[in-house]
């Protein structure tokens, strides 16, 4: 992700695990999801509180497409799958970053 926002108007940073991503000042977050235990499902959760504003996407393997509506109903905004390539994650992340922004200006 780092090549695709290259241009410097997003700040790209790698956290390896959730607990990390707590404290960040982000606007998109972008969780890879490896498994499917409450520990993730949780942890995902809080990044999609309430309050929080921040849009989560969340990348799964195949093995975790049964936990897509899970994800969707704890509250990440878009679950793809580890296919995607980086520039379509890039794709979507900046749009995701138009929508919070907009939503932060009215």
């Amino acid at each position: 992700m780092q090549h695709q926002f290259a241009d410097g108007d997003v700040a790209v940073r790698e956290c390896r695990q959730l607990p990390d991503v707590v404290g960040v000042a982000a606007e998109v977050v972008v969780v890879w999801a490896t498994d499917a235990d409450a520990a993730t499902f949780d942890g995902i959760a809080g990044l999609c509180g309430a309050g929080t504003g921040v849009f989560v996407v969340v990348v799964i393997p195949d093995a975790l497409r049964a936990a897509e509506w899970r994800l969707r109903d704890i509250g990440a905004s878009v679950v793809v799958g580890e296919d995607v390539g980086a520039d379509a994650l890039a794709a979507i992340c900046r749009r995701a970053l138009a929508t919070v922004r907009n939503e932060r200006r009215e």
